[in-house]
């Protein structure tokens, strides 16, 4: 008797496993966390034998080498570094069907971008967007049709608050915006740059912090939409796992992520010209990029960065110094008609790129302050060594102007004279 009791459980567990094999039954988070009914919800269970007759939607490339339908990408860097030149640039190509040939991305089938901005104004990011265009070989018919942009910063007066994107509600809002506002069947992409100003972290070293946000990744997915995130690196730039500086927080969000692009400043670069090292971390595909490039506002495209392009300028701040006609940053400002901070840097980049030293700096301004010159006689001097050996092809004034120079072949190398 006991062993046909046995034998009937056994049958009703076996209709029953049958029957739930589709569906697992559950208790979502936010029910157990309020008091009340404590409804369970369904998570779909795919057998074998219906995944394997079934017909899956082909992915699209939305930029070659970057990013497919449904995925997501982190584009990070320091401040002030270019990833929103960069972000733009992807943003243009995958909306205008371009491509950006030293990266090898590149986009055939136009797609709705929207760009989500929370510190630019929206007239900053169109003088941008300006000087892009020409370096994509972009379809501008295209563009106009499938770029969006949405400013934090030029919203009217009466609209007080922004998206929050940690929140739900908003994340459906955008993405429900978004699904209406494009054509059936198209893939749509949101950029967001950059995390820190669209999303409240609080104590983003916290992986519970992120975790809000981290859940807009995967509703992205399920809505058929695809995600650009650009973010900021660590204050230390420490080194994450897959051998590049991790970004600022927690670093729990790579599990959600497809691809991971780092920008680094380079060593020297041109004034004017927007210049990095992009580092590819995570990559589900092909081979990691590690390329230094720029971005030629004067030529309008894109161009590889050689570090020989500075060496005019280290050259003539190495002459400059050791000839005792500077004596402080404020000198070379006046030497060159450039700002102070740009004096600064320029010392600081050609004792980082090996022209001279720290120590050879120090005793040469030291040597400029007791010598027999006047201030006023070392900047004349100085100003006439600048106009004999170098040809000065461009100094544009204000933040962001372009100085270049190049060595005068004909020059007349003065001799020191302290």
């Amino acid at each position: 008797m006991q062993a046909n009791t046995i034998k009937i459980r056994n049958k009703s567990r076996s209709k029953q496993v049958c029957g739930s094999k589709h569906r697992l039954p559950f208790t979502p988070k936010k029910v157990l966390k309020n008091d009340g009914p404590k409804i369970k919800e369904n998570l779909h269970v795919s057998l074998w034998s219906d995944m394997e007759k079934k017909v899956y939607p082909k992915r699209t490339v939305l930029v070659s080498n970057l990013l497919h339908d449904r995925e997501a990408v982190m584009l990070y860097s320091p401040t002030g570094v270019g990833k929103t030149w960069l972000s733009l640039a992807i943003a243009l190509i995958a909306a205008g069907g371009g491509k950006l040939e030293l990266l090898d991305w590149a986009n055939e089938d136009p797609q709705p971008v929207c760009y989500i901005d929370g510190e630019m104004l929206e007239e900053d990011i169109h003088e941008r967007i300006k000087l892009l265009i020409p370096s994509l070989d972009l379809d501008e018919e295209e563009l106009r049709k499938n770029f969006r942009f949405i400013s934090r910063v030029s919203q009217p007066d009466e609209v007080e608050e922004f998206l929050s994107l940690e929140l739900e509600k908003n994340q459906w809002e955008l993405l429900n915006w978004l699904r209406d506002n494009t054509e059936k069947g198209s893939h749509p992409i949101v950029v967001l740059d950059n995390l820190s100003n669209l999303v409240e972290l609080g104590d983003d070293n916290s992986a519970g912090q992120m975790q809000n946000f981290n859940m807009m990744v995967t509703k992205a997915r399920k809505s058929g939409c695809s995600m650009v995130i650009v973010h900021h690196t660590g204050k230390n730039l420490g080194i994450g796992p897959d051998g590049i500086p991790t970004w600022r927080g927690s670093y729990d969000m790579a599990t959600r992520l497809d691809k991971t692009i780092c920008l680094l400043p380079c060593q020297s670069s041109l004034d004017g010209y927007v210049t990095f090292q992009v580092l590819e971390g995570k990559s589900r595909k092909g081979q990691r990029i590690s390329l230094s490039i720029q971005f030629n506002p004067m030529d309008k495209k894109w161009e590889l960065f050689d570090e020989s392009s500075t060496e005019a300028r280290h050259t003539l701040v190495k002459d400059l110094l050791k000839r005792g006609y500077i004596a402080k940053y404020e000198d070379l400002k006046d030497v060159l008609q450039r700002s102070a901070s740009s004096a600064e840097r320029y010392i600081k980049q050609a004792i980082e790129s090996g022209f001279f030293e720290e120590n050879e700096w120090k005793k040469w301004k030291q040597e400029a302050k007791s010598g027999r010159l006047s201030r006023e006689e070392r900047l004349e001097m100085g100003k006439r060594f600048l106009e004999k050996n170098y040809i000065v092809i461009v100094n544009e004034s204000g933040r962001g102007g372009r100085y270049v120079l190049e060595i005068n072949p004909f020059g007349e190398q003065d001799s020191p004279d302290f």
